[in-house]
């Protein structure tokens, strides 16, 4: 993945996903003395930066030839942007999920129209339910946090959280689960540097 293939990705969605908002946190900036702001990937499609990578990479995959179906494993977010974007791209999807899921989650991927199962004990014995599937049925397997489309996708987060904004020296701290959205904003600080800006580290902030 590099800066040319992140703009590829930001173009593609551009007019799919909404620029989601960049706003001041007054009481964290009192309590470290700088200019914090928050991206606000809740007002994202199913409320959460996820939709990003689900849409980009079923469009990247729908180039390389035709998608009978789309399967996956999730714990929640993953599976709902997954089955949001199939929706949008009239293409079935089976999402596997661990026994007994969050049930808020579960409603989300059920909102999109998907078809889910919940099969395996825990993420990686419904991922493997998931690649079976996939294996028999001739569907499109998308497993979260190994796909550089995802990856790709989710750095598109990156392009717009300084719109307007300048700064001397700045860091983005993400939450972690697969590091898909840490590698992916740290993928898109290779863009040129341009004004008073030095740099950005992705700090592992967040667990």
């Amino acid at each position: 993945m590099d800066f040319a293939g992140i703009e590829r990705a930001r173009a593609l969605l551009h007019d799919s996903i909404p620029v989601t908002r960049l706003v001041p946190a007054d009481s964290l900036a009192q309590a470290s003395a700088a200019d914090v702001y928050l991206k606000l990937e809740n007002e994202a499609p199913t409320s959460s930066f996820k939709c990003r990578g689900a849409l980009h990479t079923l469009c990247q995959q729908a180039r390389r030839g035709p998608v009978a179906g789309v399967v996956t494993s999730s714990t929640g977010n993953h599976g709902a942007a997954i089955a949001w974007a199939a929706r949008r791209m009239g293409v079935p999807a089976l999402i596997f999920l661990p026994q007994h899921p969050n049930p808020v989650k579960r409603a989300r991927i059920a909102q999109q129209g998907a078809r889910f199962v919940e099969a395996g004990r825990d993420l990686e014995e419904s991922r493997e339910h998931a690649a079976r599937y996939a294996a028999e049925q001739g569907w499109f397997l998308v497993v979260d946090g190994q796909d550089e489309d995802l990856t790709a996708g989710a750095a598109t987060i990156g392009r717009d959280h300084g719109a307007g904004l300048r700064f001397t020296r700045r860091s983005a701290l993400t939450g972690v689960g697969f590091a898909m959205l840490l590698s992916g904003c740290a993928g898109e600080e290779q863009a040129p540097v341009s004004g008073t800006q030095e740099a950005l580290s992705t700090n592992n902030g967040l667990s």
